[in-house]
């Protein structure tokens, strides 16, 4: 489909610009809430019509040092996964905590979950692997490689927990400070 195909363009244009490192980040000290309010009103159409409980805990002065573009970009990557793979009815919760020295963002939803032996390929960017989602959506294999990749690029880190029938926990976690 069309989207299909503009997603994969997107994707590749992404991986190129992360692979050649010329990304250029402007980290600065922001509120998170910033970004999932301004992620919210793109991703709330494809919850209504899925009819998937959506749940965000954050704090209302929750700040990092991050590229806005650049996370907004990995949240909508994130959450648009967990909405590919949670059936009617599920549930996709969006949190936020700081610790000493880092701040956390957890997505994590009661979809169809990721087969152990299918973790490390998620993660590989030499690897182009994807499944169909629970109504049979496409995905380029890129995205999430891509958005460890800008985590890394950050002086983060992303990190996978997830069984099949059970649900899916990303955690996406950033430095306290510029990179």
């Amino acid at each position: 489909s069309a989207n299909h195909l503009f997603q994969m363009v997107k994707d590749l244009l992404n991986y190129s610009i992360v692979e050649s490192g010329r990304m250029q980040l402007e980290i600065k000290k922001q509120n998170l809430n910033d970004i999932l309010y301004q992620i919210s009103p793109e991703i709330a159409v494809l919850i209504k019509n899925r009819e998937i409980n959506y749940l965000t805990s954050v704090s209302d002065h929750i700040y990092g040092y991050f590229d806005e573009e650049r996370l907004r970009q990995v949240l909508e990557n994130i959450i648009s996964n967990a909405i590919k793979f949670t059936s009617k009815q599920g549930m996709i919760h969006v949190s936020a905590s700081r610790t000493r020295h880092s701040l956390k963002i957890t997505v994590s939803d009661t979809g169809i979950g990721i087969a152990p032996e299918d973790l490390e390929k998620v993660l590989d960017k030499e690897i182009l692997f994807t499944t169909k989602g629970v109504h049979g959506e496409k995905g380029t294999g890129l995205g999430v490689s891509i958005c460890a990749e800008i985590l890394r690029a950050h002086g983060g880190k992303l990190e996978i927990e997830s069984q099949p029938g059970e649900g899916t926990i990303v955690t996406l976690t950033l430095p306290d400070h510029d990179c």
